[in-house]
């Protein structure tokens, strides 16, 4: 899942970045608001997750279904989860500098897993937010999925 991957490049990059050659980078203002903007991303990611999951179980455990509109409502939201967790991705493998741009190595490999599931149909946050505008406007769903 893109937010391990994100959380995993944030988590290992403090430490680096006190190792990097030439300048301070740690040191250089826009590498503390880039760490702060993937931190962000990530954290609301895993905010809006954690409670949709909380819900949705709270939902089943009360015998209850979800309604195709929370239904749609957790598609979208868990689109955007991705999207949100992809970009701090993003924003991480710009910290990574040239190193970031080899085959090899765990920056460019999570840089890659990141977006081969961002790829996928239900994490289309067009496809969601579509799905979402149909029923929260009184048209019929048009995603068997849900």
């Amino acid at each position: 899942m893109p937010l391990g991957i994100a959380e995993g490049l944030i988590d290992e990059y403090g430490p680096k970045a006190g190792r990097m050659t030439g300048a301070r980078v740690a040191e250089i203002q826009s590498t503390q608001i880039r760490l702060g903007e993937a931190t962000a991303y990530a954290r609301a990611s895993r905010l809006i997750q954690l409670a949709n999951c909380r819900e949705a179980q709270a939902v089943i455990e009360a015998g209850d279904v979800p309604d195709l509109k929370t239904k749609a409502r957790y598609r979208l939201e868990g689109a955007y989860a991705v999207d949100w967790a992809v970009r701090a991705v993003d924003v991480m493998f710009g910290l990574a500098g040239a190193g970031g741009l080899y085959e090899s190595g765990a920056t460019p490999r999570a840089f890659r897993d990141a977006h081969a599931v961002k790829q996928h149909f239900s994490f289309n946050t067009d496809i969601a937010s579509t799905t979402y505008g149909r029923v929260a406007l009184g048209l019929p769903g048009d995603n068997p999925t849900l």
